[in-house]
Parts: C-alpha cells; sequence; structure tokens
C-alpha cells in the first residue's frame, strides 16, 4: 500500500491561500492535506484600508478558509501553532493537537513593531492580527463620536499602510469636527524609501485630506500624554496606531526556524528554509538570503504562490525544485480613500481616479478567484 504524504499548510497568506486555491481542482495525487490557521475568516490586507474608510464590506474583502478547505476536501484546524520539531516533523498547538507533516509550507506573516509599554496602552491599537483590525477600528469610531472636546488620533510610522491608514480614518471621520489625525514618521517625509516623486505626491495629500505631519519623530515610547520621540518630544493622543515596519511573529524563533527573535525565517530562492528542506516559507515571515532587503509587501507573497505550488509538488516526488525570482520592477498602488489612489512603477508616480479603478479591479478578481470557488 503506497504511503500518503501529509501536506500542512500553515497561516493564510497570499502564498499558501494560492496553494488551497489549486488545490481545488488539482490536488496533489497521494497526499493529504491540512491547513492549521487561529481563525476561519481571514481579511484581505490589500483591500483593509478601503474597508476602514467605508468602500468596502466586511463580504467583499474576507475570505472563509474553512470553506475554501472544505471545497478542496482539505482538513482545517483552527488554532495557533506553539511547537514545532524538527526531528518528528510535526506541530503542536494552543488546542492540544499534534499534527504531523512530511511537508510544511509556512505563510504566517509579520507582527507589528512597538515599544514595550505600548502592549498594555488602552489607547493603543495594533494592525495585527488583520483580523481584529476592522472590530478594534469600530471600537476606535465610537470612542470618537462619544467623545468630548478635541479627539487625536496618531499614526506611527512612514510606511504604505501607515499613508493609507492615516488617509482611511480621515475619511471615515471627516463628519466629526473634533477628531484629527496625525501621521508620525521617523523620517524627513512619508514613504521616503520609495521615489522622491511618490513621496510628495503622498505629502500633498495628506495635507489636503487634513492629516497633520510630523517628520522626524522616531517615536521610542508613551507617556500620560501620548506618544514620545528620542528627543522628547510629545503630543497629546487619544489614540495610537502602530503602523510600524514588519516584526518577526514569535513563532518563528521557538520554532528553531529563525536565528533569533529579531530575525525573519532565511529561506532559500526555492523558499526552503535554511533549517530544514522540509519545511518552506513565504510572504513577510521570510527572508531571501539572496535577497535580504526585498520589501514586506503582498505582490511578493502573491508571486511566490505558484513557485511554491511547483516546488511542494516536486518536493512531494523527488523532482527538483525553481528558484523564485523577485521582479526587479512592481506595481505599486496606494488607496487614498478619497476616491483616489496613487500608482508607482519604477520612476513613474502618479495619482489619480483611474489609479483607484485599476487597483480596485485587481483586488476584486484576487477575491473573486478565491471567494468564487466556495461560492458556487
Amino acid at each position: 500500500m503506497t504511503h500518503r504524504k501529509r501536506l500542512i499548510l500553515l497561516g493564510a497568506g497570499n502564498a499558501n491561500l494560492q496553494i488551497l486555491r489549486r488545490w481545488c481542482d488539482s490536488p496533489i495525487p497521494r497526499t493529504d492535506l491540512t491547513v492549521l490557521n487561529d481563525t476561519a475568516i481571514v481579511p484581505y490586507s490589500g483591500m483593509l484600508p478601503g474597508a476602514i474608510a467605508g468602500r468596502y464590506t466586511s463580504e467583499d474583502f474576507q475570505i472563509d478558509v474553512a470553506a475554501l478547505c472544505k471545497k478542496a476536501r482539505a482538513t482545517f484546524v483552527q488554532a495557533r501553532a506553539e511547537h514545532m520539531s524538527h526531528a518528528a516533523q510535526s506541530i503542536e498547538t494552543d488546542a492540544a493537537h499534534t499534527l504531523e507533516y512530511d511537508l510544511l509550507s509556512i505563510n504566517v506573516g509579520s507582527t507589528t513593531a512597538a515599544p514595550p509599554d505600548a502592549a498594555n496602552d488602552p489607547r493603543s491599537i495594533s494592525l495585527k492580527p488583520l483580523h481584529m483590525v476592522e472590530a478594534r477600528m469600530n471600537a476606535l469610531e465610537q470612542r470618537a463620536r462619544a467623545h468630548r472636546g478635541r479627539f487625536e488620533i496618531a499614526v506611527i510610522g512612514g510606511g504604505a499602510t501607515a499613508f493609507e491608514i492615516s488617509l482611511a480614518l480621515a475619511h471615515r471621520l471627516q463628519s466629526l469636527s473634533h477628531a484629527r489625525v496625525s501621521l508620525w514618521t521617523s523620517g524627513n517625509a512619508p514613504l521616503q524609501n520609495h521615489s522622491t516623486r511618490l513621496s510628495k505626491i503622498c505629502t500633498r495629500l495628506l495635507e489636503k485630506h487634513g492629516v497633520q505631519l510630523y517628520p522626524r519623530r522616531r517615536v521610542s515610547g508613551m507617556d500620560e500624554a501620548g506618544p514620545t520621540t528620542d528627543s522628547g518630544v510629545t503630543e497629546p493622543a487619544n489614540a495610537i496606531i502602530w503602523a510600524t515596519p514588519a516584526k518577526p511573529t514569535p513563532f518563528s524563533f521557538c520554532a528553531g526556524l529563525a536565528p533569533d527573535a529579531d530575525s525573519f525565517i532565511p529561506v532559500h530562492d526555492t523558499l526552503q528554509t535554511i533549517a530544514s528542506a522540509t519545511v518552506f516559507a513565504s510572504g513577510d515571515c521570510a527572508t531571501l538570503t539572496s535577497h535580504p532587503n526585498l520589501p514586506k509587501a503582498g505582490v511578493f507573497s502573491v508571486r511566490q504562490g505558484p513557485v511554491l505550488w511547483d516546488n511542494l509538488h516536486a518536493s512531494l516526488h523527488n523532482k527538483p525544485l525553481r528558484p523564485y525570482r523577485p521582479q526587479p520592477l512592481y506595481l505599486f498602488l496606494l488607496n487614498t480613500s478619497h476616491d483616489s489612489a496613487v500608482m508607482q512603477y519604477g520612476r513613474l508616480a502618479l495619482e489619480g481616479r483611474w489609479a483607484m479603478r485599476w487597483k480596485d479591479a485587481i483586488d476584486r478578481r484576487w477575491m473573486h478567484g478565491l471567494r468564487d470557488v466556495y461560492l458556487k
């Protein structure tokens, strides 16, 4: 009797979701698929700012992973991975499951960097995990509406997420004259790691839509008033949203896949981890050793999906694996939440309603490719 192989997808990120989607039509022969994720409903991060602004409903941007598993005839386990044994090739969960695998694909994303004193402060709002963001934003709006006097919201970060979330909140709360959104960045301008033109466009849009920009403010902690910087500057804030750079999940180090708690999982070009040839990692939780400075962006996780599929298939059948090569140029679209988007491709940077129509079409096509499978 032929031994059946066991493939586990840990996490429901963009790359693993593609594996699950392909499984619905073309399951790998003699292989059992299990999906381990801590929630059955997963939001698509690309549409999250639009959802915060009110452009999208929950149904528009949420994926039912359990339903997709049912369609694929895969086993869905709703739990959080806590321990991993390389020798036994097994994962233990917080729900007392022990799951054994022949191959493991990790696509668990990342967490948000924040100072230690932010964890227990009721004013702090984290954007991770993603499935909690909608409820947290609803609670924030309720607080703002009930508040008497000025209600200050400080968004900490200088990247794409901070820019989009700032404008999404400004749009959502525009009817509240006492609510104000500010963006704190350690750089001289938002998105300064991108082209100068893109940064200037984003700066102009923040000013246009009433978001106060505080450049050159590296937030290092919090006090009773609000966020504090390395230089001792502070401003009052009723809510502080952490949209800071990605940080590794604790599991990566605890599982022996990352060299330390501050490192992402190092992987070869094949997406196999350095620690084990039977463990693959992709998306934000992984770092390509050949491209250590590759941005943590969803576009790369999406492009890794087809390579991951081919290599899982090849590995299960002892065939050669192919490398993932990041594209040197990629389309970068930011939702302004005011019926337009900012687009960058190479050195070209533009803003307009047409760009939002383009982004909306791309996002909806991605969602339809996943949701239509189990809604038929």
